[in-house]
């Protein structure tokens, strides 16, 4: 599991799950504490991410519209 703080009231928490034919992403949005919303992502052969969790997370913001969680993903370093 990876926690990520976005902002000062958001972060997002990311796992790793073992699937049937591969595995898959979970990335859960929190806003001071509170669950908003969950993505998931399934992967069967590995895709190439610059860093681990991005293509969830980018769905999590495509599916609650945090502009926030664009920006993190894009200048994240480590």
């Amino acid at each position: 599991m990876r926690v990520f703080k976005i902002s000062k009231d958001l972060i997002v928490v990311c796992e790793y799950k073992e699937t049937k034919n591969g595995f898959k992403h979970e990335a859960t949005l929190l806003r001071d504490s509170r669950e908003i919303e969950k993505a998931k992502s399934f992967y069967v052969n590995r895709t190439w991410e610059k860093f681990d969790f991005d293509s969830v997370m980018k769905k999590l913001a495509e599916k609650t519209g945090e502009k926030a969680i664009l920006r993190f993903v894009k200048n994240r370093t480590n």
